[in-house]
């Protein structure tokens, strides 16, 4: 009884853990999609605006310098997000987080196996089924948030989380982001130009 108790409570520690994992990536691959999103909507937006003067044969002083001010502010934003990008890494980030997930997932089906043919391991057995569990997650030197855990469970409709955490998971998943921000400002800048154009018509 004691074997199958272990067996089980570690293999339900890998599957929560590769779910988390696998949610991180998720989380990783949106974030850098929506972050190229941004900086090519952003880029193109800043060439739009740059050619709003050959529009008119005329172009008031007070155009120029909205144009002047917006083309230096969007320049730095690409900058910034350029730079971002290469030191969050986010690409690289969900490899490895995908990456050990699925090395989980491998070590949960030999788990699975032993209790299925009721494997008894003796206590040595023991330390090493629990030392492998730690050597896959120092391996990847990546730890998934408490929004990529609560996640998981969510996803694999886990009625353990309460009312209240449910609700500030969606909020964090789906708003409280950078990814969010990306896409707002994605959204956004490619309005205002037009509406610049048209207001100084």
């Amino acid at each position: 009884m004691e074997n199958d108790v272990f067996l089980n409570s570690l293999s339900d520690k890998v599957w929560k853990t590769k779910k988390a994992r696998f949610t991180a990536a998720k989380r990783m691959e949106r974030f850098y999609s929506f972050s190229n999103i941004s900086m090519a909507l952003t880029s193109a937006s800043l060439v739009g605006v740059n050619l709003i003067p050959l529009l008119e044969d005329k172009c008031c002083p007070r155009l120029t310098s909205i144009i002047t001010i917006l083309t230096i502010v969007l320049s730095v934003y690409v900058l910034v997000i350029s730079l971002s990008l290469t030191q969050a890494r986010f690409d690289n980030k969900a490899e490895n987080y995908h990456a050990c997930g699925c090395e989980l997932t491998e070590y949960n089906d030999i788990l699975q196996l032993y209790i299925k043919e009721n494997k008894i391991l003796d206590i040595e057995e023991k330390k090493e089924c629990i030392n492998k569990y730690h050597s896959i997650i120092k391996r990847y030197n990546l730890n998934h948030s408490s929004v990529d855990y609560v996640r998981a469970l969510l996803e694999c409709d886990d009625k353990s989380i309460g009312k209240l955490a449910r609700l500030k998971n969606h909020l964090q998943w789906y708003i409280f982001n950078c990814g969010t921000i990306f896409i707002l400002i994605a959204i956004i800048v490619p309005i205002i130009v037009p509406i610049i154009y048209i207001f100084y018509l």
